[in-house]
């Protein structure tokens, strides 16, 4: 029976992580982290020419930890790493949450200000509906207003001021 396939994450039958560090993900870069390394290789299954594709697949590589404390990566090293990498993936939870969240206000405040605006026409509207209903008493108003201020300057059109 053959070895089970934990180093090749774009070849047949791998049963290794999916998160962790690999080597040629990107043909520009020989090592870097994945949180879901089969997201790449559907990428790339998906969106690459396929001349390309059995090159990149064969050259998918899992670092494991293992073979990293063989090469002189230290213990700290990889522990604080994998820290850091844990409270990065808590922040970009955090901040996806807080980006849909300012999605969801940013979309009702859309709805917010359109009903804002209907309710602001509407009360206008009525306000000048007010207005216009007093249109026939107009001159008895300001003959009252006129009567009640002392001394009163209104020339019919304004205030004098002078």
């Amino acid at each position: 029976m053959s070895e089970p396939n934990v180093l090749f994450p774009a070849l047949p039958d791998y049963a290794g992580p999916t998160a962790g560090l690999f080597g040629f993900l990107h043909h520009d870069r020989p090592w870097e982290w994945s949180h879901d390394v089969t997201e790449r290789v559907a990428y790339c299954r998906a969106n690459k020419p396929a001349t390309e594709l059995a090159t990149r697949e064969r050259h998918m590589v899992h670092l494991s930890q293992e073979r990293l404390l063989a090469i002189g990566v230290p213990v700290p090293t990889l522990a604080e790493g994998a820290r850091l990498r844990a409270e990065s993936a808590r922040l970009w939870a955090e901040g996806y949450r807080l980006w849909a969240e300012g999605y969801r206000l940013w979309a009702e405040s859309y709805r917010l200000r359109a009903e804002g605006n209907r309710l602001r026409d509407e009360g206008a509207r009525l306000w000048a509906e007010g207005a216009r209903l007093l249109e026939p008493y107009a001159d008895a108003i300001t003959a009252l207003a006129v009567s009640l201020v002392p001394d009163c300057r209104w020339d019919g059109s304004e205030i004098v001021f002078s």
